[in-house]
């Protein structure tokens, strides 16, 4: 129930609804889908003691993304200067 109004309301849980329905998938599984990451949110919340912000982003994307650059990098020189 509460991922049908999430969806309703929520911004960020309707655009990953819409997102999954758009792949093909069933309304059933954009909701379980809705529902896992409320799940997730909730449990980082508790887990943190922080207040919910929903402008909040990981710094992990950056850390991630810089990870794959420095990868790709790496093979790139090692092709040519080996």
């Amino acid at each position: 129930m509460c991922s049908f109004n999430a969806c309703k309301y929520n911004k960020a849980c309707r655009d990953l609804y819409e997102r999954i329905v758009a792949k093909g998938k069933s309304k059933k599984t954009a909701l379980i889908a809705v529902c896992n990451m409320l799940l997730k949110h909730a449990f980082a919340i508790a887990k943190s003691g922080l207040m919910y912000d929903k402008e909040y982003k990981s710094t992990l994307v950056k850390i991630n993304e810089f990870l794959l650059v420095f990868r790709h990098s790496t093979l790139l020189a090692n092709r040519y200067f080996m």
